[in-house]
């Protein structure tokens, strides 16, 4: 078998728009993940670099998919601050009680939150409760 420059030019080019779209396919289009009751450590094996939750973060149980990310944890006040600071995201203190948690895949909590924050992760959003020192977010990982 005989190719030509041009042929094998093609042949190359192919192999690597296939190697390209494979690695956007695999990172977009992951498998599901449900961990429950793990450490931040664990989770953050499987959350976004920019979603990396704190090492004080304790109890967490998420879900990743390719349209979403959740989280629900235990922290406390103070490393909840820190963390939002730290990653930038803009923190507001809860003016009115509001839901817990109404994620899209986990489970709700539909508890109101008297004391605490709510914050605003890229593309999502998540309240932190004051008094039980829990944090919740849910994001889009749709580009």
């Amino acid at each position: 078998m005989k190719l030509s420059l041009k042929s094998l030019l093609a042949l190359v080019t192919i192999c690597a728009a296939m190697v390209a779209v494979g690695s956007c396919v695999n990172r977009n289009f992951r498998r599901q993940t449900i961990r429950l009751h793990d450490t931040a450590q664990v989770a953050n094996r499987y959350l976004m670099p920019l979603l990396q939750l704190p090492d004080d973060a304790a109890d967490v149980t998420i879900y990743v998919d390719f349209g979403a990310e959740e989280a629900e944890f235990a922290i406390s006040e103070e490393a909840f601050l820190t963390w939002c600071n730290d990653l930038g995201w803009q923190i507001a203190p809860l003016t009115e009680p509001t839901v817990y948690f109404e994620p899209m895949c986990l489970a709700a909590d539909r508890r109101i939150v008297r004391r605490g924050y709510t914050f605003w992760p890229p593309h999502g959003q998540g309240v932190f409760d004051g008094e039980r020192c829990r944090a919740c977010f849910w994001t889009s990982t749709f580009p």
